[in-house]
């Protein structure tokens, strides 16, 4: 059975999110075709435990995405807030830039910032990378 017609089968009947799992599934139900040939067992009890595993792995797939969703978010807010911060600031007439460009204090306290700015980005990325794998 060739891999690639069967990819061609399911394309018409897969819906956008199960597109990626198409390669998978083809070669499933490619090697159920040959132990099916192979043993002489039924080719339908073969694809059902193809199915079962397809329904399987989108589910967990769509429990992993929704238990990320919200720390994926916080993540982000948590990253976009000192920008929101400076900008508030700037409406108010603080002049915050040039505070903390006017002085060497004001510079200290700018690198000090982004350097734990950066420092904490890659650790929430990391953690949240490390989490995803896991799962």
């Amino acid at each position: 059975m060739d891999r690639f017609a069967v990819i061609r089968a399911l394309a018409v009947h897969a819906r956008d999110s199960e597109s990626a799992y198409l390669e998978r599934i083809a070669a499933e139900v490619c090697a159920a075709a040959q132990l099916s040939s192979r043993l002489g067992c039924e080719l339908g009890s073969c694809l059902e435990a193809v199915s079962a595993s397809f329904r399987r792995s989108v589910g967990r797939d769509q429990l992993v995405a929704q238990a990320s969703a919200m720390p994926k978010a916080t993540a982000k807010l948590l990253l976009v807030l000192p920008f929101g911060t400076w900008a508030f600031g700037a409406l108010l007439g603080a002049h915050p830039l040039q505070t903390l460009l006017g002085s060497p204090a004001g510079v200290v306290c700018l690198c000090l910032g982004l350097s734990g700015y950066a420092a904490g980005a890659a650790w929430v990325r990391s953690m949240v990378r490390s989490a995803l794998q896991e799962s």
